[in-house]
């Protein structure tokens, strides 16, 4: 999880929005079935780093896929 976060920041940070939030959906499914702190605190970063392009299709559609994660 950990890794995919880093990953999908890294990805955002060259301009690569749909790499990185293909990335990111697979760090934050890993992050709902942890629930430790470390991996909350990494997955908020991934949803504070995405804000900008909050309107963006890639980052709505993952926003969607992972709505109950970010429930919990």
């Amino acid at each position: 999880m950990f890794n995919l976060s880093l990953l999908a920041a890294g990805l955002l940070q060259c301009g690569e929005l749909e790499e990185a939030c293909s990335a990111a959906g697979s760090a934050l499914s890993l992050a709902g079935e942890l629930q430790s702190a470390r991996s909350r605190s990494y997955a908020a970063d991934l949803r504070r780093r995405l804000e900008p392009y909050k309107n963006e299709r890639p980052v709505m559609v993952l926003r969607e896929r992972t709505r109950e994660l970010t429930a919990v």
